[in-house]
């Protein structure tokens, strides 16, 4: 899943895993691809739990809708 983000993404890194943790949301990675501003990927069970990890962060745009296939971030 990926959520796009208006801000620094390594600020915005740190922020989804500190929430995710505060609120025991399972998150298996994080990733900040280069070249793609804004875009924060996220690996969890669904995009609910993307969602909830996101919610509340300051400068959050919102979550994509549909799961991103790996390829297509490369």
């Amino acid at each position: 899943m990926g959520i796009h983000y208006d801000y620094k993404s390594k600020r915005g890194e740190r922020a989804v895993l500190k929430e995710a943790k505060r609120k025991n949301v399972l998150v298996y990675a994080v990733f900040v691809p280069p070249g793609l501003k804004g875009y924060i990927f996220v690996e969890a069970d669904n995009v609910y739990e993307v969602r909830k990890a996101a919610e509340g962060i300051p400068h959050v745009k919102g979550v994509l809708a549909d799961e991103v296939p790996f390829e297509q971030i490369e």
